[in-house]
């Protein structure tokens, strides 16, 4: 899915990484950088993402940091794949980093969904 993930996206986050290390926050590198792992284990840095959990159905990807930890869900439920992204900010900076942020994961993940879709048809 991340090899899937458009230019103009990782361009924002080439913009995001930009001013965030201006603002002495971590650098979290590209969506499209996850490497093939061939055995991935919780605690492994997958791409942006710390993996969580891994079972037949169902992927737990992580990043915390001090303003904010972000956790996403990828459940196959049958021949639908169902995708859960939850956002818990830790303080006032990383509820107003979400204010520009949130939209654009509206646009992304239904976008990356209906590239899946299309690949696999």
């Amino acid at each position: 899915m991340a090899a899937t993930i458009p230019g103009w996206f990782d361009g924002l986050m080439a913009l995001r990484n930009h001013g965030m290390r201006l603002l002495g926050m971590k650098h979290l590198g590209s969506l499209r950088a996850v490497q093939a792992v061939e055995d991935p284990q919780p605690g492994q840095r997958l791409g942006i993402f710390t993996l969580q959990s891994l079972h037949d159905d169902v992927i737990v990807l992580e990043d915390d940091d001090r303003h904010l930890r972000v956790q996403l869900a990828l459940q196959w439920q049958g021949d639908v794949l169902e995708v859960t992204t939850v956002v818990h900010t830790h303080n006032a900076f990383g509820r107003a980093y979400m204010l520009p942020v949130a939209p654009v994961h509206r646009l992304i993940v239904p976008h990356l969904l209906e590239k899946q879709v299309q690949l696999y048809r």
